[in-house]
């Protein structure tokens, strides 16, 4: 068969990536004894992962969003990597750093994202390119129901970190025109055919009137979420026209819509869920027509 255009990018990048494909046809076949020691560690600990956040029922579109947010609650980026004179940490770029040492640097987000998806048979590759700046990055593509997203762990992991902390979904499940907004994709990277296993499109809520908003806030914020999308139904009386960049901030034309959503703060304060907040929105494409994505940022102390 001929191989996609996915494939042979993908095939580019392998090189410059830990190998994590023995870890992962491992963990499929039950048998881990032919791996190094060094893998063998990893395959302990990610298969401990497993047992723990993959539940019985889930699609796939539910058991890649537990390990990406497992990711995200328990890496903390290596910031050593970051200082005027480089102090990374080890294995910073691969899966032990990872799961084992508990930091890791793009590519170590990026291979313990495949390597996941790998042992739970969900198709994924890589990306090894740059930011917008021209900064080296890593990030990931998957599969599910015959399309291609982007999903880049590191961008969803902000500095500093912090225990508890609900997790946000800015990269998670984006197309191929959302990315490229600040990640340059080298030649092959695949198009997204569909906004079905987007986050926007499975996270969605619609609401019937605006005073469900904060509701969906909290449910959000139950769900160890920071982020939420709302459909509006006719009878909210709102229309959303158009999309935003990934990195815009959409300012609601509508007064009642704004009104609510600046009140989110002073109902989460009385109710003890932050003492401060603020709100980033934007209008973004789900299988249902346009939504509004909310990321909340909270502040406890």
């Amino acid at each position: 068969a001929a191989e996609s255009k996915a494939d042979k990018s993908d095939k580019a990048e392998e090189a410059d990536m830990y190998d994590v494909s023995p870890i992962a046809e491992a963990y499929r076949a039950g048998d881990p004894s032919a791996l190094s020691e060094f893998d063998r560690e990893i395959y302990e600990k990610a298969a401990a992962v497993l047992d723990e956040i993959i539940t019985d029922g889930m699609d796939d579109y539910e058991k890649e969003l537990a390990v990406h947010d497992y990711i995200i609650y328990n890496v903390t980026y290596d910031e050593g990597s970051l200082s005027a004179i480089p102090n990374p940490a080890e294995h910073c770029d691969d899966p032990y750093g990872a799961l084992i040492n508990g930091k890791a640097i793009c590519k170590g987000y990026t291979t313990t994202f495949r390597m996941f998806m790998g042992m739970l048979s969900i198709p994924c590759g890589t990306v090894h390119s740059s930011d917008a700046t021209g900064e080296e990055h890593a990030w990931n593509t998957v599969k599910l129901d015959g399309s291609w997203y982007y999903v880049d762990c590191t961008w969803d992991d902000p500095i500093p970190d912090s225990a508890a902390r609900p997790v946000i979904h800015t990269y998670f499940n984006v197309s191929r025109e959302e990315i490229e907004t600040d990640h340059v994709l080298p030649d092959g990277c695949p198009d997204t055919e569909s906004a079905a296993n987007s986050y926007y499109t499975r996270s969605a809520v619609k609401i019937a009137d605006l005073g469900e908003i904060y509701g969906a806030a909290k449910d959000a914020l139950a769900q160890g979420r920071r982020d939420f999308v709302l459909l509006f139904d006719e009878s909210t009386g709102i229309t959303l026209n158009g999309v935003d960049a990934i990195d815009d901030i959409y300012e609601p034309e509508s007064k009642a819509l704004e009104k609510k959503l600046n009140g989110l703060a002073a109902k989460m304060k009385k109710d003890g869920l932050a003492n401060n907040c603020f709100l980033d929105v934007r209008r973004v494409q789900t299988a249902e027509g346009i939504g509004l994505y909310v990321e909340m940022h909270l502040f406890t102390d």
